[in-house]
């Protein structure tokens, strides 16, 4: 993958671009899933010029977080043809996830180009036989399938690593979405480590989530009931743009947060500064939370009573 100076340019443009949306300016690079597709509506970005902007980010940052395994050869063409099916549908008429550039964890099967390794060289060129069901889903919905994301070996050993590539790939701006496998805190675990979900936004999670959901004939027995309890009109029906007024939320600070250049020393400012439009907060604060098992997953533990003796206990999940 080259990155040419026209696309060198387009990169340093684009990472200045302010989508300036009624009132609001938002940075491309933390522009979530709505913010692109009204920039593509407005004619201010089309998927081939952010499919470029994202190669080139990983051509410059990936040498360094490892978090993507390989490019997708077809990704520019696929976009192309995204921007010729915006151009011949009304855009309302048009998936949400229509020329957004996605990475997939490198054990969810592509028949195409592109290795599916699960991060092991005993599987280097070997070809899967069909796209994964989730992977047929995105190509359905017009998304971009950019890459695949780093993990450890066969996903196996400790789960802290399984999902990191997509997690980190995320938190740098290489791409915009990512998904992961969950087999037991492997996904959960990176994007807590790495403080950020893998996807910017919980509407962005919903969309995606809408994508992928449902019934696969090759997975019947583990999709067919499952698909019975998707809500009718999808889960975005339950999208609400106030829907932080009036809930409770906890914060862990201690003991894990008390360290010099903590980037959670940012984070709790921030919400130092919204708690006010909040209607009440808890915060756990308990100086007993363990550290649990080998994998060093952290656990909080809430504090829910005294015992015959008088000492506190807490239930720790």
């Amino acid at each position: 993958m080259v990155c040419s100076m026209t696309e060198a340019e387009l990169v340093n443009h684009l990472s200045s671009l302010s989508l300036v949306f009624t009132s609001q300016a938002i940075s491309i690079q933390e522009a979530s899933i709505s913010d692109l597709q009204l920039a593509f509506k407005q004619n201010k970005l089309t998927s081939r010029q952010l499919t470029k902007f994202y190669l080139c980010k990983i051509r410059r940052l990936n040498p360094v977080v490892r978090a993507i395994i390989e490019v997708n050869p077809d990704g520019l063409k696929c976009a192309n043809r995204a921007d010729r099916e915006s151009k011949a549908k009304k855009h309302d008429l048009l998936s949400i996830l229509r020329g957004i550039p996605i990475l997939l964890k490198d054990n969810i099967g592509t028949k195409d180009k592109q290795n599916t390794m699960a991060s092991s060289f005993a599987l280097l060129g070997s070809a899967v036989a069909r796209d994964a069901g989730v992977v047929a889903r995105l190509r359905r919905a017009g998304a971009v399938i950019l890459g695949k994301a780093n993990m450890n070996e066969w996903a196996g050993f400790r789960s802290l690593r399984l999902s990191s590539g997509s997690a980190i790939s995320v938190v740098a701006n290489m791409v915009a979405v990512s998904l992961g496998t969950e087999t037991n805190g492997s996904i959960l675990c990176p994007a807590s480590c790495i403080q950020q979900p893998i996807c910017r936004t919980v509407s962005d999670i919903v969309y995606v989530h809408d994508a992928i959901v449902g019934y696969d004939h090759n997975d019947a027995e583990a999709t067919r009931e499952a698909s019975k309890y998707i809500p009718h009109g999808g889960y975005k029906k339950f999208l609400k743009a106030h829907g932080l007024y009036g809930k409770r939320l906890g914060i862990v600070r201690n003991p894990f947060h008390n360290f010099t250049n903590n980037p959670s020393h940012s984070f709790y400012e921030a919400f130092c500064n919204i708690k006010c439009k909040l209607y009440a907060i808890i915060s756990p604060g308990f100086d007993s939370t363990p550290v649990l098992a080998i994998g060093g997953f952290l656990g909080i533990s809430v504090p829910a009573g005294y015992n015959t003796e008088g000492m506190p206990f807490g239930i720790c999940f």
